[in-house]
This record gives structure tokens, sequence and C-alpha cells, in this order.
């Protein structure tokens, strides 16, 4: 299967391209803003939509992943390039993806909701009204053929200086704090990069929600990466304030991807990095 892959070196697309290159026989290639030296990488700004579709004339790709969004962290961020990036460009896909008669694969995230409530299923409405929220949510679509996965992750970082949880707390030393209220139930990028590859085979479309099979607070969270990388420098005190739940429900019967447990995922990521540590990761 040719798979080309948008954002090949952020959080979720390095995990992506290292997975399905190591585990699987498909055809690859991603693209990523910076210069790439390697023979699956493709320097492109997608911005620049004639270069996007002389490469998906050239590939002939059967599925695009797009794991492509602006965060506010971001140093480049606008709200003019968040609605492009995360708004506008998802749907751009979804056209080129009838056109060019390729299967579309858009990563969305948790935060759409605004985690008053929790427990959000498929059809719930999105009601984050912060810039990010706002601008995810309008870059959703329901379409039968194509599909859109709504998760929250955590993972490794291909840049020198990532800003992603994980990265930050591989980097504390001291006291730091945990919110024993914010919860939700994320997973692992190697967790989503299983699943994607697990839905690679499936005739599924529309919304998917994939998250951990109970939920997690920001606290519980930390002191499992705490006793998953043996990061005994650190000291985790919670806090109570504030509240937030972000947790996502599965309630669709055709999708029976089987989520691996909190303390197992942990542990295999941690081993996948320890693997992966020569290819860049941080």
């Amino acid at each position: 299967m040719k798979i080309l892959i948008l954002g090949g070196q952020g959080l979720v697309g390095s995990m992506l391209v290292s997975y399905l290159s190591r585990t699987t026989y498909h055809a690859l290639t991603y693209t990523a803003r910076q210069p790439i030296q390697h023979p699956m990488g493709r320097q492109l700004d997608v911005r620049n939509t004639a270069l996007l579709q002389q490469l998906f004339q050239e590939l002939q790709p059967e599925v695009v992943i797009n794991c492509l969004e602006l965060l506010p962290a971001h140093p480049n961020w606008s709200m003019e390039y968040a609605i492009y990036l995360n708004s506008l460009f998802p749907h751009c896909l979804l056209r080129w993806a009838d056109h060019y008669q390729f299967r579309l694969i858009h990563i969305s995230t948790a935060s759409v909701f605004d985690g008053a409530m929790g427990d959000y299923h498929e059809m719930a409405t999105p009601n984050n009204t912060s810039p990010y929220g706002r601008s995810k949510s309008l870059g959703e679509f329901s379409h039968p053929l194509h599909v859109v996965i709504r998760t929250s992750f955590i993972g490794p970082e291909r840049k020198n200086q990532g800003h992603g949880l994980l990265s930050w707390f591989l980097a504390q030393e001291g006291s730091i704090y945990g919110h024993e209220h914010v919860r939700g139930n994320c997973v692992t990028t190697l967790e989503l990069a299983k699943m994607i590859s697990w839905l690679l085979n499936k005739p599924l479309g529309g919304m998917i929600h994939l998250g951990g099979r109970r939920k997690i607070s920001h606290y519980e969270l930390l002191c499992n990466l705490q006793a998953t990388f043996q990061r005994t420098q650190v000291k985790i005190e919670a806090l109570a304030e504030p509240y937030e739940d972000l947790t996502l429900v599965s309630t669709r019967g055709d999708f029976d991807y089987y989520v691996t447990p909190y303390e197992r995922m942990f542990e295999e990521l941690k081993h996948w990095i320890m693997e992966q540590d020569k290819e860049g990761f941080q």
C-alpha cells in the first residue's frame, strides 16, 4: 500500500513513519517543512497547494494521513495560520481525496471539547471556544470513506527541544505539580501508530474516538511516567484545581481495536524509545 504522511517529523508523524517502516511493508513517503536527509522524505510547505497536488499525481498514494496541526505554543502561531492549517486544509484534503482517489485519515483532538462534562462520544457537539479548539473542530468532517480520529497523546519527539508533555517531564528535576482533577484518556503515539496500522486494513469511515480504557488524571499520568522511566529525582505534588475532563468514549460497534492497558502502554513506549534513540528521538 502506498502511504503519504503529511507532517512526518512532528510528534505523531515521526512515530508513524518509524513504526510503519519497521513493522509493515507499505511504501511510505512523508513531508516536512524542513530540509530532509532521508529517502522517504520530501520537503514541502503544504500552503503550496500546487506542489502538493503534483506530489499526489507523482506518488498516487492509496492513503494520506494528515498529522499536521498548529498548536498555540508553536513559535509561528497566528490565528490566520491556524485557520488555514487546522480548519481549511483538512477540507482541501477531503476534496483532493475524491479527485486523486486516496483514503484520507485526519488526526483531530479531544480538545475540541471544553472539558466541563467528560465522557464525550462521537456525536457530541464540539464546544471549546479557544482559538485552538475552535480551529480544530472546524477542520473535522463526516464522510463514509474517510476517517477523523479524535484522540489525545503523549510521546517522544524528533526535534532537539521538544515541548510535549513527555519531553517536558523527562527534563524535570525537583518538585513539579500534577493536577488531580484534570482527567482524560490519552494514548501514547506508539499506541496511536499501532491503531492506524490496524485501521489501514479496515473498511471504516467517519469519526473514531481513540482513548485509553479508563480515565487517568494528570497527576496519575505523571506518576506512571515517573515509575516507568525511573525518574526518582522528581517529586510530584498533587494540586486539587482546576477541574477538566476530556475523556473520550467510543460507542461504535464496528470499531473493535483493543487498546493496550496503561501500564503496558507506557512500558512499550519506553522500550521503543530505547531502541530508537539512534534515530533521533528526544
